[in-house]
């Protein structure tokens, strides 16, 4: 009975620890302060770590797939503010960061659906 019990707590830890991913995205900023808000706007539910580097603009994320998309977490990203690969900050969220924030912005195919 015990090795039942042990068998089923290590498959239990295995199936979440092999349910983390890690990726990478672009998202658009110059500083500190934005790297304080990007990490900070990633620090959502089944996101476990989240490093946005300032000179390569890239977001180094480790998240569950299960609980978060990175759909989700690009979406969250940019409504503080900052352009992702997949969305662009809304232009009232992008004023509002402070002078030294306003990073140049992505390009995006207006004429993609």
């Amino acid at each position: 009975m015990k090795t039942l019990i042990l068998s089923s707590i290590l498959a239990f830890i295995t199936c979440n620890v092999s349910a983390q991913v890690n990726a990478t995205f672009r998202v658009g900023g110059n500083c500190d302060m934005c790297k304080k808000r990007i990490e900070n706007a990633a620090d959502l539910k089944g996101v476990k770590t989240a490093n946005w580097d300032s000179k390569t603009q890239i977001l180094d994320i480790n998240y569950n797939p299960n609980k978060i998309s990175l759909i989700q977490i690009q979406e969250e990203i940019a409504k503080i503010g900052h352009d992702t690969e997949k969305f662009k900050a809304d232009s009232l969220a992008f004023e509002k960061l402070h002078n030294c924030c306003h990073y140049e912005r992505f390009n995006y195919d207006e004429s993609k659906d």
